[in-house]
């Protein structure tokens, strides 16, 4: 009865979290925190229910021993910068680390209850691309209803003139989560021939177009790289998304606006800058960086920065660069081990869509800090536990 019990709760948060998944930054809330500014979204408070439904019945000894050694570095990169930063910096930094935390517990205790239920799995996998589905529909309504957003930068955000930006008010993000959903789709269709994948496929393309986020056409385009040399019987599926989608983006629209340009060499001059930015601080400080995710205070603290985003503050332009900076290269070493870990056991197993989802997280993340916003953690974790059906869907369909 208990089991049952634990299996109910466990499945409605699982289902609660995807079916608010979409809404991205529409329903989060910001809190301040020694004068910085916090998001917390519905899908963080979720995360941490299901990860103290998994660690409060464990014993601690067992919980220590599953957290990867790069938290432990993260941690302790954080107590040295009690040194360097204001203590209010160091809660923000902190908090930033729990909340990476919380997601690992997250993605076991969705291995905990998804990957050995065969139906539960196949019901989210089929929900991931339900849920790109529709983010590429809010996107297209905002992109055909509020095309200018440039006013949301009193809010914090960054400008943007005719570009679908959606749920994540940032066509970079959006754009990522389309690619992911696309790659799942195709995955999907080709495993089940289920031929109404090429529509939704089609529909997610349209609206990734439409972002003009560089980072995202790469991601995509490495995503399917990686199914073409992952797996054999995806070969043709990949190559022809691979070259409708390449021959498309000539044809897209191009209005009056420099972020449409995809020439643009603006943000590629501001990208440079950052990464030359994030390494000298980097170099200041090469051990165990600046204390995890405190960039933001050490910015505006040690650089006297003023001009640093609301949206942006805490993160550097690629996400590894940020891991440098803020944790040292003990802290790089320990992710990159961590990380090679991870992806020696996806080939291992011949985990064709996790191993795309990855390379196309890494692609995507050394242009945008992607890889610790809280929906890509919760993406990876969910992909990870549902890719079994491998194995499962190829005897029958969905």
């Amino acid at each position: 009865m208990a089991k049952s019990k634990k299996y109910n709760i466990s499945t409605i948060i699982i289902f609660s979290f995807l079916s608010i998944f979409a809404l991205g930054q529409l329903i989060k809330l910001n809190i301040d925190v020694g004068g910085a500014t916090l998001g917390i979204a519905p899908i963080d408070v979720l995360a941490c229910i299901a990860s103290l439904i998994y660690v409060l019945p464990k014993r601690k000894i067992d919980i220590l021993v599953k957290i990867p050694s790069v938290f432990y570095v993260a941690f302790f990169s954080l107590l040295l910068s009690l040194n360097v930063v204001s203590l209010g910096g160091v809660i923000v930094g902190a908090m930033y680390f729990v909340r990476a935390l919380t997601y690992y517990f997250f993605y076991l205790f969705l291995r905990e209850n998804v990957s050995d239920d065969t139906q539960l799995r196949e019901i989210i996998i089929k929900t991931l691309v339900f849920i790109g589905l529709v983010i590429a529909l809010l996107g297209l309504i905002q992109y055909v209803i509020y095309p200018d957003l440039t006013g949301i930068v009193a809010l914090g955000w960054d400008n943007h003139l005719y570009r679908l930006v959606g749920s994540f008010i940032d066509p970079g993000f959006t754009g990522l989560f389309l690619a992911f959903a696309i790659l799942v789709g195709v995955y999907m269709q080709s495993i089940t021939k289920d031929r109404r994948f090429v529509w939704i496929i089609g529909v997610m393309v349209i609206a990734l177009l439409l972002t003009y986020s560089r980072a995202s056409y790469l991601a995509l385009l490495a995503g399917l790289a990686a199914l073409f040399v992952a797996n054999s019987n995806l070969r043709k599926i990949t190559a022809v998304y691979a070259f409708i989608f390449m021959i498309s983006i000539p044809l897209l629209p191009r209005p009056n606006s420099i972020g449409v340009k995809l020439e643009r060499t603006g943000t590629v001059v501001h990208r440079i800058n950052n990464y030359d930015e994030t390494i000298s601080i980097w170099r200041n400080n090469p051990v165990f960086g600046v204390g995890y995710n405190t960039l933001c205070a050490y910015k505006k603290e040690i650089l006297k920065r003023t001009d640093v985003g609301e949206h942006s503050c805490s993160g550097a332009d690629s996400s590894l660069l940020l891991l440098l900076a803020t944790t040292g290269v003990i802290g790089a070493c320990a992710f990159v081990n961590d990380a090679l870990k991870i992806i020696k056991a996806s080939m291992f197993t011949k985990n064709a869509l996790f191993t795309a989802t990855l390379f196309s997280l890494f692609v995507h993340s050394l242009f945008v800090n992607s890889m610790f916003y809280s929906w890509t953690m919760g993406w990876i974790g969910l992909i990870a536990c549902v890719t079994k059906l491998q194995q499962t869907l190829t005897t029958r369909h969905v």
